[in-house]
């Protein structure tokens, strides 16, 4: 049985890498007595994926993570066991059998606010600030709580122009030939925001895209090219495709700012 982990990340937890933090909770559980079941292959590797890969330093009260066990116990049980077997910081929010599409299929956070965490952090310095200036301490806030403001349903797959083909391929992404004809959601532009996209990162003058969004059946334009969000990175697809990203297509200069009214060059593919 698959099912799906629910917990949260805090304290020195939050230093785990991603393929730590899947490392962490797969000894838990094989710690708490439980198989991890294996995919099928030449290479077989314990089936665990999740959600959405969280930068190192940055807490969380929700990750969700998929494993699927070779037996079937209550998620009840799970829950407790795992519990029991994590290190300080990585906590059990919940555990339920996984149903439908996996949790890397799920939403996807495009846009991003940053806020401070409840307590500041203490920043040893001198006074004054030179070489043989007395040790002085500083508090700052600590800006580590990346929250979501505008979050979207991952489509299927994405079709794109092919000469971005090798910039999704450079990140690690699998590119393939679309299929002559699908349903696909169009964004229409409408305008962009008066905010900087990456105010918090590196500067930027072009303001995150506001756009209307329509589905319909059409050909697939001829000379495009077709990422699938259900891959091991897809959340890094969905981040660059959207419109509406924070750190997508039109920011980093791969995508000339629509006028308004035209056509955002990349369809979502729902069907």
């Amino acid at each position: 049985m698959t099912y799906r982990i629910t917990f949260a990340v805090s304290r020195r937890a939050r230093f785990l890498s991603h393929l730590e933090t899947v490392d962490t909770l797969l000894s838990a559980l094989r710690r708490g007595g439980y198989d991890i079941a294996l995919s099928q292959g030449m290479k077989p590797k314990p089936v665990i994926s999740l959600a959405l890969p969280r930068a190192v330093g940055v807490e969380s009260e929700a990750e969700l993570a998929d494993v699927k066990l070779s037996t079937d116990p209550d998620p009840s049980e799970v829950a407790e066991r795992l519990a029991r077997e994590l290190p300080d910081g990585l906590d059990v929010i919940a555990v339920e059998e996984a149903i439908g599409k996996p949790a890397s299929s799920r939403l996807s956070a495009v846009s991003y606010r940053i806020e401070a965490m409840d307590q500041p952090v203490e920043i040893l310095t001198r006074r004054p600030r030179t070489r043989d200036g007395e040790p002085h301490t500083v508090r700052l806030p600590f800006l580590a709580r990346f929250v979501g403001t505008k979050v979207v349903d991952r489509p299927r797959a994405y079709v794109l122009p092919a000469p971005l083909g090798a910039f999704f391929r450079g990140h690690g992404l699998l590119v393939e030939e679309p299929p002559a004809e699908a349903t696909v959601e169009v964004a229409r532009f409408e305008g962009a925001s008066h905010h900087g996209a990456r105010a918090i990162l590196e500067a930027s003058t072009t303001g995150q895209c506001e756009v209307s969004w329509s589905r319909e059946t059409r050909a697939i334009p001829p000379g495009s090219v077709l990422v699938r969000t259900e891959q091991p990175l897809g959340a890094v697809a969905v981040y660059l495709s959207e419109p509406e990203s924070d750190d997508g297509l039109v920011v980093n200069g791969l995508v000339t700012t629509p006028s308004v009214g035209d056509e955002f060059p990349v369809l979502r593919v729902v069907d």
